[in-house]
């Protein structure tokens, strides 16, 4: 756990299993009929009884939090995110939207985007140095440190699809001394750059150097014959996503740039504006890779 504070972070409580079956039985109260939560509540009794299983499964948990940071964690993760079989847009994962910026040139799109990475790399910098202040509680418990661990998987994660069950991928934290190697990905009009933000002994790209990138990018994609939107893959059922994955996987080229999108800081998607028509929203969101913790639409709007 990524934090200077971590000695002084107490572990998630175990509610009492007694608590918890009350609660249960109150919660059924509005579903249920008199008779049938009768029934129920029966079953819920046997269960907390003396030698049933819900002792058990309390010692269990009551193990399992002693030996672990949360021990909540996973059963949060899979239940609520990576068990979950529907597309990730919308149903999953938020979104943002800003005020819409007019654009006068394709250098002002350039510049516009060089600054947010640059933005980003700030912040992991912060991240790779373990120096994210510490939000602290402010109205149970005032002051009491939280938790920052979830700060952590922002840049440089990426959610793998499974058949079942998805994982996460989180790229780790530089030793001190150790210089990591990071990259970006860019996508427009559906082709997909890597952009190299590392430049050796003088640490980053900056910002300007970045923009120059951006601006290549915008003046190539247009050149290049139209590209397979591959990107609209990730945003199918989560199995059909794994399915498509696990055949691409198959080729040594498209292993080496499923790598790339994995273990990328974060992806930009530069997007054309389009008409203010509702088919046009409708039927031109291929530009996109819904794999990262942290993606980036800049639309093209320039007047």
């Amino acid at each position: 756990m990524p934090i200077r504070a971590k000695e002084k972070l107490p572990k998630l409580p175990i509610p009492k299993l007694e608590t918890t079956l009350q609660k249960y039985k109150k919660t059924l109260l509005p579903l249920l009929d008199d008779k049938e939560h009768e029934r129920v509540c029966k079953i819920i009794d046997d269960f907390g009884a003396p030698g049933g299983l819900g002792p058990k499964l309390q010692v269990y948990l009551e193990n399992r939090r002693e030996k672990m940071d949360n021990w909540s964690n996973e059963y949060w993760l899979n239940d609520m995110y990576f068990n979950i079989r529907i597309p990730i847009p919308i149903n999953s994962n938020p979104g943002m939207v800003f005020p819409p910026r007019k654009f006068t040139t394709i250098l002002d799109v350039a510049r516009f985007t060089a600054r947010l990475i640059d933005a980003a790399l700030d912040h992991k910098d912060i991240l790779n140095r373990k120096a994210f202040p510490i939000d602290r509680a402010t109205s149970r418990e005032p002051g009491q440190p939280l938790c920052m661990a979830q700060y952590y998987r922002i840049l440089g994660a990426s959610r793998i699809p499974g058949k079942k069950k998805d994982s996460q991928y989180v790229s780790p934290i530089p030793k001190p001394g150790e210089h990591p190697s990071e990259h970006v990905i860019v996508m427009c009009r559906s082709q997909m750059y890597c952009v190299p933000v590392d430049a050796g002994d003088r640490g980053r790209l900056s910002e300007d150097e970045i923009c120059s990138q951006m601006l290549y990018i915008l003046d190539d994609a247009p050149c290049l014959s139209e590209a397979q939107p591959i990107g609209l893959l990730t945003g199918w059922t989560r199995t059909l996503w794994a399915e498509a994955r696990e055949d691409l996987m198959k080729e040594e080229r498209n292993r080496r740039y499923l790598d790339l999108i994995t273990t990328s800081l974060l992806v930009v998607c530069l997007d054309e504006a389009l008409p203010p028509s509702f088919n046009c929203r409708l039927q031109r969101g291929e530009n996109i890779l819904i794999t990262k913790s942290f993606n980036n639409n800049t639309i093209q709007a320039c007047s």
